[in-house]
């Protein structure tokens, strides 16, 4: 009874009956807006603060991120990217595509943008197509883009694998989006159009060739365009970085992460890739289909382990995080050269962003 007597006398009525209520409008007003500031206040100094914990700026085309982090020793304090970095991993050219023509147009499911301003002087254009899967690659063409003033222009659609339009439902979502990329080969002649060209699952190795895809290859070959044909990364049913996150979180090793978390490649992709029944394909002008297989670079040894060095390697289910695949830039290099894909290749080294020799 005591206690309710002091709850009711010093809590409740306080509330209920407010000497403020009874004050001049002026002085109410002057609360609200106290108690206002401050909320807004705080919550606006929190995300100033964690916008400046951040440390993935768009990615620029004479600043590549460096490919250290994937050799330092771990170090859970300095771990990357932390939780609330992970929107920010999504692979983000500095500039949004101005096409006079109209045929480049940024939407909700297209982020169009380029590595340099669309109108700059450049020596070789490599036109990202297809879903999410082929625009989580797009920092590892950085040490290249860089070496030989490449412009880089992300032309993807979230969920859309770039395939001939004839092997899609009626009414689906992509549907369409194959003419698209075929006007923005006539309005803008890359030199090379990227993509995936398999599908991985999440519960198993059945790893596909989308129906579609050999003929919307065969399309831009014989526009006179290179392709370079990626194999899909391992996906997985659930987040592999919520799972190690959790195991490091609770003060385990990478080691622990990869025993609860990871899976043999063998596990995660077919034993042969599906899409070296595309080898050989060519077309207009001695345009070629180049494959590309970056798993021993995502499962070293046949190990698909989530962290490597001091970095997570997936931001999700099925997604490479920026921060790994910024750091095998240079070894992708590397298979650009042992594939004979020379784009500017004889023109010199790249000037700053936006321009170049």
């Amino acid at each position: 009874m005591a206690l309710a007597w002091i709850l009711s006398t010093i809590v409740d009525s306080r509330f209920r009956k407010p000497s403020w209520k009874s004050a001049p409008w002026w002085r109410s007003l002057t609360v609200i807006g106290t108690c206002l500031a401050l909320v807004l206040g705080g919550a606006l100094g929190l995300r100033g603060y964690l916008a400046s914990q951040q440390t993935s700026d768009p990615i620029t085309a004479d600043s590549p991120e460096s490919s250290r982090v994937l050799t330092e020793p771990f170090n859970p304090d300095t771990l990357s990217p932390k939780g609330f970095e992970l929107d920010d991993q999504w692979p983000s050219l500095p500039h949004l595509c101005d096409d006079p023509s109209g045929v480049l147009v940024a939407t909700k499911d297209i982020p169009c943008e380029t590595l340099r301003p669309l109108d700059a002087k450049t020596n070789a254009t490599v036109l990202v197509v297809g879903s999410s899967h082929s625009r989580q690659f797009i920092p590892t063409l950085l040490a290249e883009a860089q070496a030989h003033n490449w412009q880089i222009i992300n032309f993807t659609k979230n969920a859309c694998t770039f395939r001939e339009d004839s092997s899609l439902q009626d009414g689906e979502y992509c549907k369409g989006y194959f003419d698209q990329v075929m006007n923005a080969i006539d309005a803008h002649h890359p030199d090379l159009v990227l993509m995936t060209s398999t599908a991985a699952t999440s519960t198993g190795a059945d790893e596909t060739l989308p129906p579609g895809t050999r003929e919307g290859i065969q399309a831009v070959l014989d526009k006179g365009v290179n392709v370079l044909a990626l194999r899909d990364a391992p996906r997985w049913p659930t987040s592999l970085y919520t799972c190690a996150e959790s195991v490091i979180n609770a003060g385990g090793e990478p080691k622990r992460a990869d025993d609860e978390c990871g899976a043999n490649l063998s596990s995660k992709l077919a034993e042969e890739d599906p899409s070296a029944a595309l080898d050989g394909m060519t077309g207009e002008s001695g345009a070629k289909l180049y494959r590309m297989d970056l798993s021993d670079l995502i499962c070293p040894d046949g190990r698909c382990a989530p962290i490597q060095g001091n970095a997570y390697v997936y931001m999700d289910d099925n997604h490479l995080t920026r921060t790994f695949t910024s750091g095998i830039a240079k070894e992708v290099s590397a298979r650009f050269e042992q594939l004979g894909i020379g784009l500017g290749e004889n023109t010199g080294g790249a000037g700053a962003d936006g321009g170049g020799p």
